[in-house]
């Protein structure tokens, strides 16, 4: 899973058609931004890829409008 940060514009499009599984509602991003201890900066999306073919996808179309994406482990704050 992966949070997605924007670098100055906020194009959503070619992440949300490369058909991998994007969180982008509202209670979704506010769970997301959470981890055990306390809340993070508001994601603009969250990709949740289900397998390494997704993820090389949803990292290209990232990659390919300007976004970054920031991985996130399981919220327990042990990735430090």
């Amino acid at each position: 899973m992966a949070s997605i940060a924007t670098l100055g514009h906020n194009n959503l499009a070619p992440l949300l058609d490369c058909g991998v599984e994007t969180l982008t509602d509202p209670a979704s991003l506010d769970f997301y931004a959470y981890d055990v201890f306390e809340r993070g900066a508001p994601p603009m999306a969250v990709v949740r890829p289900h397998n390494k073919q997704e993820l090389a996808r949803a990292m290209a179309a990232v990659a390919a409008s300007g976004m970054v994406a920031i991985p996130r482990g399981g919220g327990m704050s042990y990735t430090g």
